[in-house]
């Protein structure tokens, strides 16, 4: 075989091998780089599986999730006014809500009281039972200084204080307190009085106590936090305190979640918590979602231990929130 023939040979081989290489790498980099219609589907049923996956282990959380209360409810609402249930149980069940009534009655004050009003101490608020070591006979306070015992501490004496000024009787305040109730579409709901305690003790479940549903103290509170006035910032103002100073007093907020007393890091909005021997501990609780877009409305009703049952409340509600 002469040189040039060997040459041409060797010179068809290499191209062979070449263009072959070529080609496997144009191949390689389509793969890599471009997508076909079977990719796209197979990457599509993929993501499927992964969403159905982690709707099933939040479903899986909902099942598991036992929130030892008469009744509950945990409602997401963005900024907009758009809401969706989280969780709920017995949420239209009538139950008795103690001093979750005092949102009741500082929205019927603040709406209806001049906040430099005074209001005398009588010894019928005194008598109340309760947190009243702070209130004393006699003594003369604003409307709004009061608001603070009321939502702070609780303060039964200063919830009967408030109702029985300003020209009405507690009575009356009573009955403005239910009109403003269904006014405000609170149709499972209804007050006795202006505190929330049990009327008598003695004469166990026969005498009527306030009561309301779950789903209609969701609705109160939504209509709270979205009625853009003064008067409903200073009831979330107060709600959201650690503690204040009152008098010669330091008034201890009774939501233990706030001001660490709990080691607890959530953002609370506002809070108000209840307890009498026929409602069981009561709580009403808003959390501010982590990305600031919308808050969580929690509500616990005739539970052993509250502070126990919204946390888990709590954390299922961020579970749900982070998986959508």
């Amino acid at each position: 075989m002469s040189k040039n023939i060997k040459n041409f040979a060797l010179g068809l081989i290499f191209c062979f091998i070449f263009f072959g290489f070529l080609n496997l790498f144009d191949e390689k980099i389509r793969q890599g780089f471009f997508c076909d219609k079977n990719s796209i589907k197979t990457a599509s049923i993929q993501g499927k599986i992964i969403r159905e996956n982690q709707k099933e282990f939040v479903e899986r959380k909902k099942e598991n999730l036992n929130i030892e209360a008469r009744g509950a409810i945990s409602v997401f609402e963005n900024k907009n006014g758009t809401k969706k249930i989280l969780f709920q149980k017995n949420e239209e069940n009538k139950f008795p809500i103690a001093s979750i009534t005092k949102l009741m009655t500082a929205y019927v004050v603040l709406n209806n009281y001049c906040l430099e009003d005074s209001v005398k101490i009588s010894n019928n608020a005194i008598d109340k039972e309760g947190r009243n070591k702070h209130l004393k006979q006699g003594q003369i306070l604003s409307v709004k200084d009061l608001l603070y015992p009321l939502l702070v501490e609780s303060n039964n004496g200063a919830a009967y204080a408030l109702a029985d000024s300003n020209g009405l009787r507690e009575k009356e305040f009573v009955n403005l307190m239910n009109y403003t109730a269904q006014k405000t579409g609170l149709n499972n709901t209804y007050f006795f009085n202006s505190t929330g305690l049990d009327l008598d003790k003695n004469k166990g479940n026969k005498v009527p106590v306030n009561y309301s549903t779950c789903n209609d103290l969701a609705k109160f509170i939504s209509h709270l936090l979205n009625q853009k006035s003064k008067n409903n910032e200073i009831i979330w103002d107060i709600a959201s305190m650690p503690s204040v100073n009152f008098a010669d007093f330091k008034l201890i907020n009774t939501n233990k979640f706030l001001g660490g007393q709990l080691n607890w890091q959530k953002e609370i909005i506002g809070g108000k918590t209840g307890f009498t021997y026929r409602a069981k501990e009561c709580f009403i609780l808003v959390v501010e979602t982590p990305d600031h877009k919308g808050f969580f409305i929690n509500i616990i009703l005739g539970a052993k231990d509250r502070f126990k049952e919204m946390e888990k409340l709590v954390d299922y509600d961020l579970l749900v929130y982070k998986k959508q």
